[in-house]
């Protein structure tokens, strides 16, 4: 196929993509202005919940200095690793008028700098394209895992930014640079720290030792800061870590929350509360504690509701066993083929693996697949458009109509969006993993041949 025919397809098809994203989006925001159901169809949380994210922390991060008892009692809930406050701190002390908008322009600062950067990357290969400029024009103003993080003033925004400069150093060949920043972002949220694999698969064994020495001394001299000693304050988190395990991951949550949380463990959860067992149980269980309180049991619920928290208690052990056997399954297969695949490949896969893998993975974490996806739109544009690498049409569509669907809201689904993200991503893995996507970006490719 002609080098100008595989131009056109390639941009058809990044047409298509910023058409869908678009559309989906707008269905979304159309479904919830014409029907008026927010618990449903809001794309975002209620108005009270705006911000929440980081402002609900301030009382904390006030008090650090009573080290990390102070983090790791009463609510809300810290279940962060110590160099997360610091986070916090920079934020909520650094700027203490205006958190949120010292929030908002850092995060749409980096946003900006991630688009020019990838628009001068395409430039470098001598491409102008309209489909590229709409493709990622529409990501930016579009993008869901953008608009929800800063709705939220979420953590993981600051953590793709620290985790997207080392992904973006690592496509530059700045090996060390990316392994701080990887380790830098491990430090605060652990399930990043998978990207040191791409050093570890370029053989780049010194390199990976320091991401990991990055994380580790930054979690070390974040606790030596809370004080009074790196053993105590850990001792001090320990509540806060308790009590998101048994309030966030040992249970189930509400349909209207559910719908943006996408992990293994998130969609086994959801399968959980909609069998048909789990709400017989849940109907008896509001029964009892309803007859309880008014001093009234009838004999058709003689169960007291010790048993019968007990009973869902073990429910719920079995829905975190089946999660990890699942997850790990999923790993399994994220490593068997990584290393026998392009790092195109690569990036793509340890961006689905850190946004399935976690117990708990709400929409703001898929914003790590966006230095991948930029990096998936590069391949496309210097590889498949210029005829270097011939790429099958339908997998060059089946990997843009994934991300699209990923990148959009899907609250329409009511509280089944979350569970449809999840079969997004294993999609996105299995056809990631199933096809080679060879660069010349990354000295894959020889200088003058094509490959086929």
């Amino acid at each position: 196929m002609s080098e100008g025919r595989q131009r056109k397809i390639v941009e058809r098809y990044l047409w298509i993509y910023a058409l869908l994203l678009v559309s989906l989006t707008a269905l979304a925001w159309s479904v919830y202005l014409v029907e008026g159901r927010p618990e449903l169809k809001r794309p975002l949380f209620a108005q009270n919940d705006r911000f929440k994210d980081l402002t609900s922390y301030t009382g904390k991060i006030a008090n650090l200095r009573n080290g990390g008892e102070a983090l790791g009692r009463g609510l809300p809930v810290y279940n962060y690793p110590a160099p997360a406050a610091y986070v916090y701190a920079f934020l909520l002390r650094g700027f203490p008028r205006h958190p949120v908008r010292a929030y908002v322009s850092i995060l749409l600062t980096g946003l900006l700098i991630s688009a020019a950067l990838l628009w001068k990357a395409a430039l470098l290969g001598r491409i102008r394209s309209w489909g590229l400029a709409v493709a990622i024009v529409s990501t930016g103003l579009f993008g869901f895992p953008v608009i929800f993080t800063m709705d939220r003033a979420n953590l993981e925004g600051a953590v793709g930014l620290i985790l997207g400069t080392g992904l973006v150093l690592f496509a530059i060949g700045r090996y060390y640079g990316s392994a701080i920043f990887i380790g830098l972002a491990a430090s605060v949220k652990p399930f990043p720290g998978l990207f040191l694999l791409l050093l570890v698969r370029k053989k780049l064994y010194k390199e990976a030792v320091v991401g990991v020495a990055a994380a580790l001394c930054s979690t070390v001299l974040a606790l030596t800061m809370l004080g009074p000693t790196p053993l105590a304050a850990y001792k001090g988190l320990q509540p806060g870590v308790k009590r998101y395990y048994n309030d966030y991951i040992m249970s189930v949550p509400a349909p209207t929350e559910s719908r943006f949380e996408h992990s293994i463990m998130d969609s086994s959860k959801s399968v959980g509360r909609r069998s048909a067992w789990n709400q017989r149980k849940q109907h008896e269980l509001d029964a009892v504690k309803s007859m309880q309180t008014s001093g009234q049991l009838a004999a058709e619920f003689p169960e007291p509701l010790a048993q019968e928290g007990a009973r869902r208690a073990t429910g719920m052990r079995t829905i975190f066993a089946t999660s990890v056997f699942l997850s790990t399954v999923a790993f399994a297969f994220v490593l068997l083929r990584f290393f026998k695949l392009p790092l195109v490949n690569q990036m793509i896969l340890l961006g689905v693996a850190i946004t399935l893998l976690p117990p708990v993975a709400a929409d703001y974490t898929l914003l790590h697949l966006y230095v991948p996806f930029g990096i998936f739109l590069l391949f496309l544009m210097r590889e498949v458009a210029t005829g270097r690498v011939v790429c099958e049409q339908k997998f060059i569509l089946t990997l843009l109509i994934l991300f699209a669907f990923l990148f959009s809201p899907l609250t329409f689904f009511g509280s089944y969006a979350g569970d449809f993200k999840t079969l997004l991503l294993i999609g996105l893995l299995i056809v990631t993993g199933s096809y080679a996507m060879p660069s010349s970006m990354f000295n894959e490719l020889p200088p003058t041949s094509p490959e086929s």
